[in-house]
Order: structure tokens, then C-alpha cells, then sequence
């Protein structure tokens, strides 16, 4: 890096090898951020064993940096995360595949937006194997998380969820479900 704190010039490559997470081996990660003018190019590409994951996307380094940012991800292993919130209820492998869009000024993150598609969500919770049928879309912002599909799946249950859940204000809910 050189340059100046208004116009940073930056070519950077990071590689992580041996990437694990709850003890268990992904592989390794590359991301590269390289500058042209006052903008920068990030570029991140998986080497896991199982599961791919991409990251795609732009900053302007100046003003607030607004940003745009693509994730795409397949096989991507989610049993950590969910047993740090569902604590003893995973009981089987959890995997998850779509994609993900972040978009909005870096340095005001309470301005920033996600959208997502997720393609594929395999999760064993308490001896239940459930799977998404159709795509799960989504978006957030600061304001409210809205899911706009979400149909689960698997023996004996049945679910499809939207709506709505604000999360400033009176943080009101808007969710419909109707399943068996």
C-alpha cells in the first residue's frame, strides 16, 4: 500500500491456508484487493476441500465508500454457526448454497443492504432432516429483515414462511407461516 489516506493505493493479496471452522479442515482462501484510481477490486476465491465460496465486487475509496459486494457460495458447511445459536440440536451435517449481494457506504454500515438468494439448505436439527423446496430470497437492512419465500421441507413437516420483522422503532413483526 501507498499513497495517501484520500487516494490509497493498494495491490494485496491474502491467503489463509488450513481454514477451519469449529475444528473442522474447509481449505484454504484467497482474496485479492487491487486499486485503480480511487476504486478497488476485490477478488476471493475457495480452495476448500468440499464447498466453494466467491467473493466478487468493488469500493470506491472515497466519500463513504460505497460498495458493492457478491458472494456466491455451494456446499458451504454451516454446522458451526448453527450450533453456537441452536446449542445441542444439530444432530447431523448442515450445508447451504446461493448467493448473497452487499451494497452500500463502508464507512456508514448502518446504511448497508443485503439481498440473498439461497438455492440450497440442508439442515439435521434433533433427528429431522429438512431441505428448502424453491429458492429463499431475503434482504436486511438496519431497518427490518424481510423474507420474502422460505418453504422447508423434509419427512412429515412441511413449512412456508414470509413476511417482515423490523428491527428499529417498535420492531413490529409481519410474518405469515402456514405448514404442518
Amino acid at each position: 500500500a501507498s499513497g495517501t489516506l484520500a487516494e490509497p493505493v493498494v495491490n494485496a493479496a491474502l491467503r489463509v491456508t488450513g481454514l477451519s471452522f469449529d475444528h473442522e479442515l474447509a481449505g484454504d482462501f484467497q482474496l485479492n484487493a487491487i486499486t485503480h484510481g480511487s476504486d478497488m477490486r476485490l477478488s476471493g476465491r475457495s480452495q476448500f476441500n468440499q464447498a466453494d465460496l466467491e467473493i466478487d465486487g468493488n469500493v470506491s475509496l472515497r466519500s463513504d465508500w460505497p460498495t458493492s459486494l457478491a458472494l456466491h457460495f455451494s456446499h458451504l458447511d454451516i454446522d458451526s454457526l448453527l450450533r453456537e445459536y441452536l446449542k445441542g440440536r444439530v444432530t447431523g451435517h448442515s450445508a447451504l448454497a446461493g448467493d448473497i449481494t452487499l451494497a452500500g457506504p463502508l464507512r456508514q454500515p448502518q446504511q448497508l443492504r443485503v439481498a440473498g438468494t439461497v438455492t440450497d439448505l440442508m439442515v439435521d436439527l434433533e433427528n429431522i432432516k429438512l431441505r428448502n423446496d424453491g429458492p429463499a430470497r431475503f434482504s436486511a437492512s438496519r431497518e427490518a429483515v424481510n423474507i420474502e419465500t422460505l418453504r422447508l421441507i423434509g419427512e412429515g413437516t412441511d413449512l412456508s414462511l414470509g413476511g417482515i420483522a423490523s428491527l428499529v422503532g417498535d420492531q413490529r413483526l409481519d410474518l405469515k407461516a402456514k405448514g404442518s
